[in-house]
């Protein structure tokens, strides 16, 4: 049996040395042989290298993408030039990942594109706009230009990616940071859902994912991401599957098992 199994958004930069060991040695003894993939929010970008390096001992077989809270007290490059020292960040790798003949894993870091919900009129202002150098000193419209750049850029990337992997695979798990998903997952939330969506989500990749797999439709996608903390299963339509992952500071956790051949 071939398993995947999920973390995300372990903001690992809130543990102890010691509890990130425990917890990566637990992750590793559930894993086995088969792979790991973390949708980001990993750390933070003073010790990225570190953190990834300490992954990558831990847990033989790891893929990875980058979340906004990994370029904290740095710069968006300079956590991708970092992340891509190491072997398992599907944002710097051409070819899908091989988990079955019938099923691939891809991965990229994605970004909230700001065109859902009402940017214009939203009260948010993300830690990311003061902590991120691509976002620092930026106005308002300068930050919602730098998100579309970043949404946009994404996106093309995934359209490369699922493309090339439809080749070749029946099923493609995709694995990215910010979810494409839309108003439904934001169901029994106190926050108003035009302030947070600008912030939270990607209507570009939404797009891409629609467009592609319409032009597949005996194939399927499964798309796992974060960012929001919260878990939630969402159809769009019959052949994609978005699956968003729940978090917790200081209590990172293992989202979900997947087993490959049952999906």
């Amino acid at each position: 049996m071939t398993r995947l199994i999920w973390i995300t958004d372990p903001h690992l930069d809130f543990l102890e040395p010691g509890q990130t060991k425990v917890f990566l040695r637990e992750v590793a003894d559930v894993a086995g042989g088969d792979a790991v993939v973390i949708t980001g929010d990993i750390t933070v970008a003073r010790v990225l290298a570190g953190t990834l390096h300490l992954i990558r001992e831990s847990i033989p077989r790891v893929f990875f993408v980058l979340g906004n809270h990994d370029a904290y007290g740095g710069s968006i490059a300079e956590s991708m030039e970092v992340a891509s020292r190491f072997p398992g960040y599907l944002t710097a790798l051409i070819d899908p990942v091989m988990l079955t003949p019938d099923t691939c894993l891809i991965g990229h870091d994605g970004w909230a594109d700001g065109r859902l919900g009402n940017y214009s009129a939203s009260p948010v202002m993300l830690n990311d706009y003061v902590r991120i150098q691509e976002f620092a000193g930026l106005s308002r419209a300068g930050i919602l230009a730098k998100l579309h750049a970043l949404g946009d850029m994404a996106s093309a990337a995934v359209r490369v990616l699922l493309t090339r992997a439809l080749k070749s695979y029946s099923h493609v798990i995709l694995a990215t940071h910010v979810p494409p998903v839309r108003e439904d997952c934001w169901q029994g939330r106190k926050e108003s859902f035009d302030d947070w969506a600008p912030h939270f989500f990607s209507k570009s990749l939404f797009d891409v994912l629609l467009e592609i797999m319409g032009d597949h439709p005996g194939h399927r996608l499964t798309v796992l991401g974060g960012h929001i903390h919260r878990s939630w299963v969402y159809r769009p339509v019959g052949n994609i599957t978005v699956h968003t992952g729940s978090a917790e500071y200081r209590k990172p956790a293992i989202q979900k098992v997947f087993s490959v051949e049952d999906w």
